[in-house]
């Protein structure tokens, strides 16, 4: 959405020529968003899909890209539902919906690590507000106290016009779009291709407000959930991208321990994270991918055997842990399973404590019979 100046161009590997207005360019520059360069898209993916190494900056200028392309449609198709000024603001929010992420993304969203826990979405509005910011600077600059509590509506769905928040956060956003392709890609799955400019020509904004889809579109919007389907179950579901996960997290689970007991000196941006139970957003911007690595590779030659050795777990790969994954278990049965799995372990001489490690998924993923919770005008 160009404003007077041409528009700077990047290169992505998704999306070919990115064009970037000069107000966006002026966001994009600030701290906060060129920390998302540091903070990986998949965590732990890596250590099954070596490639998967992209970042959330280049998540993020590829979903303010889709934005774009639909609000460009949208405001072409029906101007008088959309008014430049909205559009601009929902393109902001693509742009900076990733911005409160943790180290590793959501892998660190809990409140075992980080003392201070809150979700990726309750940090992003502090650095917005926070007035020691680059990007609230940026933003009061260019849209206004009222455009960025607007900006902030979109972002936490309580906006007027639901539309606006549903371009960025729903069943079809730009968000789930550039991930599901830009995963695929960096992961090299080949599974999660669709047709996403066909989807984002055909929505539309109902009489009530609401994002909705176009009849003749369901077949593309039907392929796109099927490739999200996929990747949950190829990629993010993925055995050892659970397990480098289930490390990573009880090394750091680990170091914490020992932190609190005074046998273990941690690195400042590791302590505010551990430790810290009021970390104010300076200091969690400060935590980044690496300061998480730099603390593993620390903890090689721990004197706790534990941190040492899981530490090897991720690093060197030693030692990994030979998986066991059983399709459509129930919590019951794992519940009746548990003991006697302990004590075979205990039996032959493991830390059952230890050594056992139990890990699931969240949420199924998307279910790829029907167009649950998409509105077909």
């Amino acid at each position: 959405m160009s404003h007077g100046k041409a528009p700077k161009v990047v290169r992505d590997p998704v999306h070919s020529d990115v064009p970037l207005d000069h107000r966006i360019v002026a966001l994009i520059d600030t701290r906060e968003m060129q920390r998302l360069r540091h903070i990986s898209q998949l965590g732990a993916t890596e250590h099954a899909f070596p490639s998967a190494t992209h970042h959330r900056f280049s998540h993020s200028l590829g979903a303010h890209h889709l934005a774009n392309v639909a609000l460009g449609h949208l405001l072409e198709q029906q101007p008088d539902r959309v008014s430049p000024k909205d559009a601009h603001l929902v393109s902001i929010a693509a742009l900076l919906h990733d911005i409160g992420h943790p180290p590793m993304s959501h892998m660190m969203e809990n409140p075992r690590i980080f003392a201070t826990h809150r979700d990726h979405e309750v940090w992003g509005r502090m650095i917005l507000t926070d007035s020691s910011t680059e990007i609230h600077k940026v933003l009061v600059n260019g849209i206004g106290e009222d455009g960025l509590v607007r900006l902030l509506s979109i972002l936490d769905g309580t906006v007027d016009q639901p539309w606006m928040a549903e371009v960025v956060s729903s069943q079809m956003d730009v968000d789930r779009f550039d991930y599901t392709l830009r995963d695929s890609l960096f992961t090299g799955a080949d599974i999660g291709r669709f047709d996403v400019h066909r989807c984002l020509r055909n929505l539309v904004i109902t009489d009530s407000g609401r994002l909705s889809i176009r009849k003749k579109s369901v077949a593309a919007f039907e392929s796109y959930l099927v490739s999200r389907f996929h990747m949950y179950h190829q990629v993010y579901f993925h055995k050892q991208n659970l397990l480098f996960q289930a490390y990573i997290c009880r090394a750091l689970e680990r170091a914490r321990h020992l932190a609190e007991r005074g046998e273990l000196e941690l690195s400042s941006p590791l302590a505010s994270m551990l430790l810290d139970t009021d970390l104010d957003v300076q200091g969690y911007l400060r935590l980044v991918d690496s300061s998480v690595i730099e603390g593993l590779n620390d903890w090689l030659d721990a004197d706790d055997r534990r941190l040492r050795q899981v530490s090897a777990n991720i690093l060197a790969r030693e030692e990994i842990h030979h998986q066991v994954r059983i399709a459509e278990l129930s919590d019951e049965v794992v519940k009746r399973a548990i003991p006697w799995v302990k004590g075979v372990l205990a039996e032959h001489g493991f830390d059952v404590e230890w050594d056992l490690i139990i890990e699931g998924v969240a949420k199924a993923g998307y279910v790829p019979a029907g167009l649950k919770g998409i509105l077909v005008a």
